[in-house]
Parts: structure tokens; C-alpha cells; sequence
């Protein structure tokens, strides 16, 4: 998602009364403002003062111009979730409970956010929401990733093209598997972004219920290229210390342990709803060298034929016409990617791709 603002030169004295904004409900609601005050702000007072008006969701503008980087990290009383904002830390070491109590958040002097209005109302700035402590080290520092919340934990989507997107998974009794505005954030990325659901949207931070094992978390993601991609778990804190997490790819009929190390998959780019859950209770088998056309990418880019078998070795590739001619062969290959020269002709292609120890798979793919 893009926003527009109009630039605007500040040069008023530093404020020291109550300040109300003016907030449109235009552009689905999205309004750029930021700290009024010579001194930090309290995130909890700001959310819980305006949260009749507002979503109660943050959003910091932490990266570079960069279309395949998450562009907004995400904020609310509950937990934060970073991007691949180039130049340092984006906020994480500041925002855990570990270094600094959830309930003693700040957003710094002069710090601009994005917030969404429910409708045209004012958003209110008060002395009340005012912090005399320093915590000039909140951005642009080195991270060290420590936790954030009791029963949470972090999921990060990755690729070999430089995406990332992160995700926080939370358990409280006091939170609900509906919308919980000021604990749940919603996702606003336009692409490249790995979320749960709630009521059918993308949410990059999300409170559930008190924990259960039978739990089941409905994933979502949405990638613009094809690739080979990565699913890894990270501070993970509470019960989950001890307590086993597992994705569940429904598209292999695969369930993976996550604390065994990162999942790996490939996909053909698009919107992908029901493909990744979160699960807590393994079946007895968890096998993750399945090899079928399910986890083969095969994608043109520029004049090549790009083949990714994910972790699985090919042995040899053969490329056939519709009417079955054989077009290219390539053996020894010993290798999970491979770059075959197709010309610029446009025909569906089939091809055949086998592995030495897992068997042959075919895939049609428009040259």
C-alpha cells in the first residue's frame, strides 16, 4: 500500500498544551502524523486515548524504496513486527518486554507513524501521554532480537531475491480470535507478505485466546515472483520455549517442525490463502523431501526456463513441445536450480524433471 502526504514545513515553537489533529477518513482512512511534543510519547495512552477514533494500529515507514521489502513495521500494545528496513534497526531492541515494559512504549520526538481513522474525528495528543525517559536508541541501532511478550512468538518469510516479511503470533486470556483493536495489526504491505487471519483478512501481528495445543492458525501469504522461499520461527518466549510449533503445507500434505530449522518451499507467484497453517500436535511422520509437482517452480524469466526443485537434487531435465519433440536435454545436473535457454517463442513447453532419488516429476509451463 502507497500513501500520499502533502510535505509540510514545521517552524512552531515546541508544543506544551493539548494538541488535537485532524483526521480524514479518506484513502480507506490513513493519516500520516507524529509527535507534537519535545519529548517521547507513551504508545499505550496514545492508542487507548484515541482508540474510539482510530484503529489502534501504528504504522512506521522503515526501509528504503525497495518493491520486494515489506515497506511498514508494525505496532501496537501487544507486539511489534519488523521489516527489512536497510540501515539498522527498525525498533525491535526497543520494543520487547525484556529491555522495557510493554505498558512504557514510546514513539520519539519528532517520530512519524501512519494510523487509520474509523472515521473523521480529531486525534488527540495530551500531556498525560509525555515520557521524560531516553530511549534515543529506539531506531536506526543495531539490533539484538530479544523477546517481546510472554506466549508469543515470531514467524519470518524469506527468499533467495531478498524478500522478507515478519509476523507475530501472540496467547492471552484477554484477547479474542476476533479483531482486537490496539492488539491486532492489520497488514497494509501490498505484496511480498506472510500473515495470519482474522475473519478472512491478512493481519501481521495477532492475539489469540488463552494457549491450547489444539489450537489451529490459519496462515496467508502473497508473494510477486515466483522463487524459492523460507519460513523460519524466532523469539519465541512463554510456553513456547518448551512447546512444539509446526507448519502445516497443505499444498504437500507436509507438516514441518519449525525449532528443527527453517521451512523450505517453492512457489509460483500470487495471493495464497489456504496453503500454510500454524499446528501445535504432530502426526507421527514429518516428511519434508516430498517431490511432486507441488513444490517444483518452473517460471520464464527473460529468455531462460527457470527450474527450482527446492532442496531436492535434479538429475537430469528434458524439455518437450505440446506435440511431444524433444527441445532441450540437460544431464548431471547435481543441483536444485537450473537455467535452461528457451528463445523468445511463445508455446507450452512440458517438462520433465527427475532426481535420481526421488523420482520424476512433469510440469507445463507457457515458454
Amino acid at each position: 500500500m502507497q500513501f500520499q502526504t502533502n510535505p509540510t514545513i514545521y517552524s512552531n515553537p515546541p508544543v506544551n498544551t493539548i494538541v488535537d489533529v485532524d483526521a480524514t477518513a479518506a484513502n480507506k482512512g490513513f493519516n500520516a502524523v507524529g509527535n507534537p511534543y519535545p519529548s517521547q510519547i507513551n504508545v499505550h495512552n496514545f492508542i487507548d486515548t484515541n482508540i474510539s477514533n482510530i484503529q489502534g494500529t501504528l504504522y512506521f515507514w522503515r526501509k528504503r524504496n525497495n518493491p520486494l521489502a515489506t515497506s511498514y513495521a508494525t505496532l501496537t500494545k501487544f507486539a511489534y513486527a519488523a521489516n527489512s528496513a536497510t540501515g539498522g534497526d527498525t525498533g525491535s531492541t526497543y520494543y520487547n518486554t525484556m529491555t522495557t515494559p510493554a505498558a512504557d512504549w514510546v514513539i520519539n520526538v519528532g517520530q512519524g507513524f501512519f494510523v487509520q481513522a474509523k472515521s473523521a474525528s480529531n486525534l488527540v495528543f495530551t500531556n498525560a501521554m509525555r515520557r521524560g525517559t531516553n530511549n534515543g536508541n529506539q531506531f536506526f541501532r543495531t539490533s539484538n532480537k530479544l523477546v517481546e511478550d510472554p506466549n508469543t512468538f515470531k514467524l519470518n518469510l524469506t527468499s533467495t531475491n531478498g524478500v522478507f516479511s515478519q509476523m507475530v503470533l501472540g496467547y492471552s486470556p484477554e484477547y479474542t480470535l476476533g479483531v482486537d483493536d490496539g492488539i491486532d495489526g492489520f497488514n497494509i504491505n501490498s505484496t511480498n507478505y506472510l500473515c495470519s487471519t482474522i475473519e478472512g483478512a491478512a493481519y501481521v501481528i495477532q492475539g489469540r485466546p488463552e494457549f491450547s495445543a489444539t489450537d489451529i492458525v490459519p496462515l496467508q501469504y502473497k508473494i510477486e515472483n515466483a522463487d524459492q522461499y523460507s519460513i523460519d520461527i524466532e523469539q519465541l518466549s512463554g510456553v513456547f520455549t518448551t512447546q512444539d510449533v509446526f507448519l502445516k503445507d497443505k499444498l504437500t500434505n507436509t507438516i514441518h517442525d519449525l525449532k528443527s530449522g527453517p521451512y523450505d518451499f517453492s512457489s509460483e507467484s500470487g495471493n495464497f490463502k489456504e496453503r500454510f497453517e500454524v499446528v501445535y500436535e504432530s502426526p507421527l511422520a514429518v516428511n519434508q523431501n516430498t517431490f511432486h509437482e507441488n513444490n517444483v517452480v518452473v517460471y520464464k524469466q527473460n529468455q531462460e526456463l527457470v527450474i527450482n526443485t527446492g532442496k531436492i537434487l535434479m538429475s537430469n531435465v528434458k524439455v518437450y513441445d505440446i506435440r511431444g519433440r524433444l527441445l532441450i536435454a540437460k544431464d548431471h545436473i547435481d543441483a536444485t536450480q537450473v537455467q535452461l535457454f528457451t528463445g523468445t517463442t511463445q508455446e507450452v513447453l512440458l517438462v520433465k524433471i527427475t532426481s535420481d532419488s526421488y523420482g520424476t516429476v512433469t510440469k507445463k509451463v507457457v515458454n
